[in-house]
């Protein structure tokens, strides 16, 4: 079974190097994702801050449009010359009622959560929005974002109002070409926001906190094969964020290398927001999960992929190696049984004891180690039986073989010459032994050939040509007794072929003979047969 061993080991190989080349392809694949999902939170890094510094811009813009408001700026104006605090929150009203008016004009998301105007000394003058009927008369000139406004500066900054965190701008108010004050709007950093930025980035998570908290997240989408980053997990993290060593340059340079989130299956990046809220160690953060190829890929793949491969040639090579594979199977098993069949004949001819398992492959080995086995069973339960079977005479035994009774048509085996009679000559010498039962005989080579019969046959040139020359005398015998008119049922080739047998080998040890041939022949009125030696 060699050829079907090479297959096996050929579909075996074959296997291995698919399954290898799977997993080469799938490691493969998800270590380039892993490093573009970090090459990817680098730009949205860099996207977060520009997006941060437009955002700022659009405040600043809107608020400019709400400072050259001539109304505002001239109750601006008041309050700057105002004497005393009732002065002051009388003002402060009308400041309030015009901030809501010109907030109401806008637009979302243009519109202010939290408009302030301050006087040029710093003081709340004015309020709407967040906390709008309190502060007034609050200092706030000491901030930096406040007192870059007043010095006619336009400025953005983050701060953190009572647990919610803000986006800052401020702008000054002029009146009549003089600086009268300065005012600051702020949004929220809330859900929308948030999400506003994850969907510009292509669904990554982000996330904006302050020290140690985080104010808004937004959960990204999932990649191929992974969950998208929670903003729980990423808040999890903040605690460490001054304190392990790969987020160290969150201190220095504003932002930290590529982190682990999620055991390796996710990357995250911490980065810094400019303003108050930065130096307190607040931020943003934004984060990806790694990609990784499902173990079952290939029963979703991609459209577009699937049009492309060359299901021909494949579908060609499969049905090749398949008929490729029956056809060594196929020569391989009628291999086995070819000679499996000799070996039998031999057997069967007689050339061969025994099959030789050690020469046949396979399934033909195990089959002849069968045979052999049953025909060794068959041997010894023969044995048993003949050995406990009562012993009879050979002419007895011929006369049971033939079917016949009383007057058979063969007699004793030949070379067994009878006790001579009383008072009679010696059987003559060189002639054949000379037996008689009842009414037949086997008489000497002289009676059926004359001279010397030994010389008149050749011998048999194999065993084959032995087992012709006695089924010819079978079927001579049966047409003989036929012929008679005598009875032959139950007479068969195995009992004469065995009778024969007999004979001969008592004539070969009587005569030293190399072989016997024999004739048929009608004696007193039966069937007979006459034995020639031949030397």
């Amino acid at each position: 079974m060699l050829l079907t061993r090479f297959w096996f080991l050929l579909l075996s190989a074959v296997a291995v190097v698919a399954i290898s080349f799977g997993m080469l392809v799938r490691g493969a694949y998800q270590a380039d994702r892993g490093k573009d999902a970090e090459t990817l939170l680098a730009g949205d890094r860099r996207q977060i801050e520009e997006y941060l510094r437009t955002d700022a811009r659009v405040r600043l813009d809107t608020l400019r449009e709400l400072s050259t408001s001539a109304d505002f700026a001239r109750l601006m104006n008041q309050a700057r010359e105002r004497t005393s605090d009732a002065t002051l929150r009388d003002v402060a009203t009308r400041i309030q009622q015009q901030l809501t008016t010109l907030n109401n004009r806008l637009e979302e998301p243009t519109r202010s959560h939290v408009l302030i105007a301050v006087d040029p000394r710093g003081m709340v003058v004015g309020r709407d929005g967040f906390n709008a009927s309190q502060g007034i008369g609050d200092y706030l000139g000491g901030l930096p974002l406040v007192s870059a406004a007043l010095n006619g500066y336009l400025r953005d900054d983050a701060w953190a109002l009572q647990g919610s965190l803000y986006r800052m701008a401020a702008v000054p108010v002029i009146y009549q070409g003089r600086y009268v004050g300065a005012l600051l709007g702020g949004r929220t950093v809330d859900d929308v926001f948030v999400t506003r930025i994850s969907d510009a980035l292509a669904g990554a998570t982000v996330g904006f906190f302050s020290a140690g908290h985080m104010e808004a997240a937004h959960d990204g989408v999932a990649e191929r094969g992974r969950p998208a980053v929670r903003g729980v997990t990423l808040g999890e993290m903040l605690p460490n964020l001054g304190r392990d060593d790969a987020s160290r340059p969150f201190n220095t340079r504003g932002y930290t290398d590529v982190m682990s989130v999620d055991n390796g299956q996710g990357a995250a990046v911490f980065g810094k927001i400019p303003g108050m809220v930065g130096l307190a160690g607040g931020g943003f953060v934004v984060a990806r999960p790694k990609p990784v190829l499902p173990s079952d890929f290939l029963l979703h793949p991609p459209g577009d992929l699937a049009k492309s491969i060359k299901w021909g040639p494949l579908i060609g090579f499969g049905v090749s190696s398949f008929v490729l594979a029956m056809l060594w199977l196929f020569i391989e098993h009628d291999n086995s049984q070819r000679k499996l069949k000799r070996m039998l004949t031999d057997l069967a001819t007689r050339k061969i004891e025994r099959l030789d398992p050690l020469k046949l492959p396979g399934a033909a080995k195990q089959l002849a180690l069968a045979i052999n086995e049953a025909f060794e069973s068959a041997m010894k339960a023969e044995l048993a039986r003949t050995a406990s079977a009562p012993k009879r005479a050979v002419a007895e035994d011929i006369d049971s073989l033939l079917g016949s009774g009383g007057g058979s048509g063969m007699g004793m085996a030949p070379g067994m010459s009878p006790p001579p009679r009383p008072g009679g000559p010696p059987p003559r010498p060189g002639s054949a032994p000379v037996m008689a039962t009842g009414s037949s005989m086997f008489v000497s080579a002289a009676d059926l050939v004359g001279g010397d019969a030994s010389k008149s046959y050749s011998l048999f040139t194999s065993p084959v040509e032995e087992q012709a020359h006695w089924r010819e005398i079978y079927s001579a015998f049966i047409a003989e007794r036929k012929k008679n008119g005598e009875n032959i049922d139950g007479l068969t080739f195995e009992k004469l072929s065995g009778t024969l047998e007999r004979n001969k080998k008592v004539l070969v040890d009587k005569t030293q003979c190399r072989s016997v041939r024999f004739v048929v022949h009608t004696k007193d009125g039966k069937a007979a047969l006459r034995a020639t030696p031949i030397r």
